[in-house]
């Protein structure tokens, strides 16, 4: 494609902890802005003619790559990592796959967007615009938060072998009504922890999920006492056979009616 031209590269992009996660994620989304349409324009994607449209791209691990000497294995990382996001959106073939930048209409062709917007501006339906300093501060939340959904549910699927996604809108409710409550990332892995120790391998390990984990019983799993010295002293019986399964077969019901 051709090299004329400029994008827009708005300095909240620093507030961004997806994008600043280090050098080469940053090289990485500047360089899909700079690669993005800004036209519609015919392409092929998986030998196919397709029309690109304005924010879409064709490319490839190995094409980035050789631009921003990254491995293919980091770029791949990366560009997952901004669609769970929802910062691109991906088509892949076993030949290239089609990029769409998420909200390229919003930050690339709307020229009406201003850093600095004067006394008593408004937008077409005479709603306030909102200062620079509190949308600055609103969307360094929603990033933060952002964030934290992914690294909750990221430690969850490591510690559980689950595979849980970030975005599923429950999920998100569960996670963001503990953080108003006070909670923190730690707390959300500490939870995920001890509830894996007590369940895995036993009948309650069905339960290690973001809509048992985070209810309102959140404080009382973070805040429960665990016991390692009954759990030796069971094991130690019966020669070593008897085992946590035991017990939870024991007390399936009880936990099957407190979970309903």
């Amino acid at each position: 494609m051709g090299r004329d031209g400029y994008i827009k590269l708005y300095r909240k992009v620093l507030d961004n902890p997806v994008v600043m996660r280090d050098a080469d994620h940053l090289a990485i989304w500047v360089y899909l802005l700079l690669e993005a349409r800004k036209f519609e324009k015919e392409a092929y994607l998986g030998g196919k003619k397709i029309t690109l449209k304005p924010g879409q791209l064709t490319t490839g691990r190995k094409q980035i790559s050789g631009k921003l000497r990254v491995t293919e294995s980091k770029i791949q990382r990366v560009l997952t990592l901004y669609e769970n996001e929802h910062l691109i959106e991906q088509r892949t073939t076993n030949r290239n796959r089609l990029i769409s930048i998420v909200g390229w209409d919003k930050y690339q062709d709307n020229e009406q967007l201003s850093e600095q917007p004067t006394d008593n501006q408004r937008t077409t339906n005479e709603q306030p615009v909102n200062t620079p300093k509190e949308s600055k501060k609103e969307r360094k939340k929603e990033c933060i938060n952002n964030n934290t959904y992914s690294r909750v549910v990221e430690h969850l699927n490591a510690r559980c072998g689950t595979n849980y996604k970030p975005e599923t809108k429950k999920t998100r409710e569960l996670i963001q009504a503990r953080l108003n409550e006070g909670f923190a990332l730690e707390d959300f892995k500490t939870v995920i922890d001890k509830k894996a120790d007590e369940w895995t391998g036993t009948e309650f390990e069905k339960f290690l999920k973001p809509d048992t984990l985070f209810t309102n019983k959140f404080e009382g799993y973070l805040n429960q006492k665990i016991r390692k010295e009954e759990k030796h002293a069971k094991g130690e019986t019966n020669g070593g056979v008897e085992s946590r399964t035991e017990d939870a077969d024991r007390n399936s019901d009880a936990y099957e009616k407190f979970f309903e």
